[in-house]
């Protein structure tokens, strides 16, 4: 083993100028002083819809869906109405920030789905800038059900780390990458790369040259 990974106990979100803390559970979001109670029970809807509407989509016989965690707090009385139905039939192949605007939630909240549950990395609040990834209802409620279903694999919260920070990734591939002949380049500004081959799907070799000198390998 390369790397040794820990659980990471708490999740923050900035806003209104202070880290928030993001609840994990029913009783930690009414538990919550820096959310109302119309956020906080939006935010519970929001997260059922999610539960219920991605199992709804998602094929039972699938290994992704048999690898959930299904002893999650939030699975239990999830109460989904007709009309809930046809507003899901409606909006999930529109992006989500539609979904969450006809639902009225509030503009602290759809931060915290969007960008901590949802772990959505593009802004999905300026429609007018179109190179930004927007996604949909559908896949917003795949990326939500997954983060609570992550849940009590390893701790309370479903995000794991290198127990010695980020720079443990980059040693490990390194390590691995030197077991099967890998060149593990450093500064690649200064690396040009040309004329690969590839023969059957694979790369059989490439040029080399660092500030336009030639790198030749040798042997030994």
């Amino acid at each position: 083993f390369y790397l040794e990974f820990q659980n990471i106990v708490n999740n923050y979100i900035f806003l209104k100028d202070k880290f928030m803390k993001i609840p994990f559970s029913k009783s930690e979001v009414f538990m919550n002083t820096d959310l109302s109670l119309r956020d906080k029970r939006n935010l519970v809807k929001i997260i059922n819809h999610s539960l219920h509407f991605y199992d709804k989509c998602t094929d039972k016989d699938s290994e992704e869906y048999k690898d959930q965690n299904s002893t999650h707090m939030y699975e239990k009385d999830v109460y989904v109405s007709e009309k809930d139905d046809e507003d899901f039939e409606r909006y999930k192949h529109s992006p989500i920030a539609e979904y969450l605007a006809h639902h009225q939630i509030d503009a602290n909240l759809c931060y915290i789905l969007l960008y901590s549950l949802g772990n959505v990395n593009e802004s999905q609040e300026h429609p007018e800038k179109i190179s930004l990834e927007k996604i949909s209802t559908k896949e917003f409620f795949a990326r939500i059900s997954k983060y609570l279903r992550s849940i009590g694999y390893y701790g309370h919260t479903p995000m794991l780390m290198a127990n010695y920070g980020t720079s443990e990734y980059v040693q490990s591939f390194s390590r691995v990458g030197s077991i099967f002949g890998a060149i593990y380049i450093l500064n690649d500004k200064n690396v040009c790369i040309s004329n690969p081959v590839v023969s059957d799907g694979k790369l059989e070799s490439i040029d080399l040259s660092i500030n336009d000198t030639p790198l030749t390998p040798k042997e030994g």
